[in-house]
């Protein structure tokens, strides 16, 4: 800050003229010297103008001598012009007619970072701009640049510091900021560094653009049998600013998840270019993606398909629709056609509904896994949806003696359960049990008599005779059940146990893979044959025809509870091994009257029917 010196230069003057010439007037002595401002603070490279008053107004003024106490921070000249020069105090002493003034100067360094903005704001990419206030100007020793975080607190862990690209003379500077997150936001600050010092600007923040702002992936035109054209949109306004080496094209396959093979883009016209797809497939799916290649490091556009044209199917067929294996292993080669001769795809996808029971391979070879039935799938690829089918049956063993193949997932008895082991009769009601009792309560050949003869001493078939009472608890085949009543100690025994020692009465007496149908396998019988109520040699019950065309008798043999021979003729109830876990005092069933065929449950210690099968 300049001040003019008022020193009454042309007073001083005629004084010191009228002194010369009447040496007999006398000198007025100086009493006192002030300097405005007394004090005063600088900026480094400021220039200060200060003023000296002199009391009495008519005092003698001789020399006027300024000086600096420091000059090295503050200089002054003869005019009383002090020139800030480096940070720290000095006085300013100014000495007329032997008195003194004196001004205290403090110099302190001019330093700032002033925050500008963001430009050419891209979704990868930023240029960030400050500018700096320095003192005595930039130096090898100052540093201008550019602090940018995904925290508005900069932590250090997590913040960049990155000097400027470009600083001009007034030190506005700018910095460019690649890979960026697109869609984020971003806290930045300028900061400035010298002579030890440092000084940040205001905090600020921007947010990166969406991908599709750079680069975009159109519809595809022209498609045709063999040829399709691509479309992309890439926006170069804001990238060129930051990236050197810049391409751009497509990527495209046969997979939405994978498009490994690329196709160079053309020229690119209104920020738009394309690219020619040849030597494609009829009527199959591509997939594609624009992308952008900046200085190495790849930007993709949204993918999108097209499907080539061609001639569609209009049926397939196999040469089986059904096939039995008879041991585990074995393989059949199934053949699909598809109609018509000139479909543009002639293949077919491969699938079976149940690995676990047969696979197939892509060239529709079938091999028998497990014991079950599947479906094998024969599907058309040109996206017609078109399907054939064949079912796939696998058993361990052929039909063994005394078993109809129903064609189902096992084979089933020509007759019940009796204690002559015989399977010509069909028409006989057989012997009844006990669920999980392995022999009748009655007298060999007295089973179908409405008389009661006892055996082994038993009364009848009531929960006191029953094997697996004790006459408090069950003391096999226990669970927890489903309302809290406690039916024995729980063993979660859910299926009765074969073989010579088990309690499957089929199993035990018949040998072999014999033993009584589970629920699940009633069920099959129930939903995959069909059922007609007839009478054979006199006696009534169901004619049951499976997939195959083969069929079994089940007679109406009624049910033994108590001393009771019950609804004979009308009624029939047949036990499965499988037992109700929801309360287990009971077991499925399967109940036939000529109105209904369908699985329940039934308390264990009645006599039931059995209906043998095997695997």
């Amino acid at each position: 800050m300049k001040r003019a010196l008022i020193l009454f230069v042309a007073l001083i003057a005629s004084l010191l003229l009228f002194s010369s010439c009447q040496t007999a007037i006398q000198e007025v002595p100086v009493s006192s010297v002030t300097l405005n401002p007394s004090s005063i603070e600088m900026s480094i490279g400021e220039i200060t103008q200060l003023t000296a008053e002199v009391t009495p107004s008519n005092a003698t003024i001789g020399e006027i001598v300024w000086s600096s106490s420091v000059p090295t921070v503050a200089g002054v000249n003869n005019n009383g012009v002090v020139t800030a020069l480096s940070e720290g105090t000095s006085a300013v002493i100014v000495t007329i007619g032997g008195k003194t003034g004196v001004c205290m100067v403090t110099v302190k360094s001019n330093l700032d970072a002033i925050t500008i903005g963001a430009d050419h704001i891209s979704p990868i990419s930023v240029v960030l701009k400050g500018k700096a206030i320095l003192s005595a100007g930039a130096s090898s020793e100052s540093m201008l640049a550019i602090q940018y975080s995904l925290s508005a607190g900069f932590p250090s862990s997590a913040s960049y510091l990155f000097p400027a690209d470009e600083v001009d003379a007034n030190k506005n500077y700018s910095k460019t900021i690649n890979w960026l997150e697109p869609e984020t936001t971003y806290y930045y600050r300028s900061v400035v560094r010298h002579n030890g010092k440092e000084a940040y600007g205001e905090t600020k923040e921007f947010t990166t653009k969406k991908i599709s702002a750079l680069i975009e992936t159109e519809d595809a035109s022209e498609v045709s049998t063999e040829t399709a054209t691509l479309w992309g949109n890439v926006d170069l306004t804001d990238v060129s600013f930051g990236f050197k080496d810049i391409t751009y094209g497509f990527s495209w396959g046969t997979s939405e998840t994978s498009q490994t093979k690329t196709l160079k883009g053309g020229n690119l016209s209104n920020k738009t270019y394309s690219a020619v797809m040849t030597g494609l497939s009829h009527m199959t799916q591509y997939w594609y993606k624009a992308f952008i290649n900046l200085d190495g490091q790849t930007l993709y556009g949204e993918v999108k398909s097209f499907t080539t044209g061609g001639i569609p199917a209009e049926s397939v067929s196999l040469d089986k629709s059904e096939y039995s294996f008879y041991s585990l292993g074995g393989s059949l080669t199934l053949k699909a056609t598809i109609l018509p001769e000139n479909a543009s795809i002639k293949s077919v996808d491969w699938a079976s509904e149940n690995n676990s029971v047969a696979t197939v391979d892509s060239y529709g070879r079938v091999t028998a896994k497990g014991k079950g039935i599947t479906t094998i799938t024969a599907s058309t690829k040109d996206g017609t949806g078109i399907t054939a089918s064949c079912s796939i049956r696998v058993m361990k063993q052929s039909c063994p003696s005394g078993a109809i193949d129903l064609g189902l997932s096992v084979y089933w008895s020509s007759c019940n359960m009796n204690v002559y082991k015989s399977f010509t009769q069909v028409e006989r009601y057989g012997d009844y049990y006990a669920w999980g009792e392995t022999d009748t309560h009655y007298k060999d050949g007295f089973a179908q008599s409405k008389s009661w003869v006892m055996k082994n001493a038993k009364s009848g078939y009531d929960l006191a005779n029953y094997r697996w009472y004790d006459g408090h608890y069950y003391t096999k085949y226990v669970t927890p059940g489903a309302w809290g009543l406690d039916y024995g100690n729980v063993d979660n025994r859910t299926v009765l146990e074969t073989g010579s020692n088990g309690d499957d009465v089929a199993s035990k007496q018949l040998g072999g893979s014999w033993r009584i149908p589970t629920a699940d396998e009633w069920q099959e019988l129930i939903d995959k044959c069909t059922w007609t109520w007839t009478s054979y040699n006199g006696v009534n019950g169901y004619r049951i025809t499976g997939p195959n065309g083969s069929n079994i008798f089940l007679p109406a043999a009624g049910d033994r509870t108590m001393q009771n021979l019950n609804n004979v003729g009308t009624q029939g109830r047949y036990w499965s091994s499988t037992l109700y876990t929801d309360a287990c005092d009971s077991a499925y069933y399967l109940d036939i009257l000529q109105v209904q065929h369908a699985l329940s449950t039934y308390q264990r210690p009645w006599g039931l029917s059995v209906r043998p099968v095997s695997d």
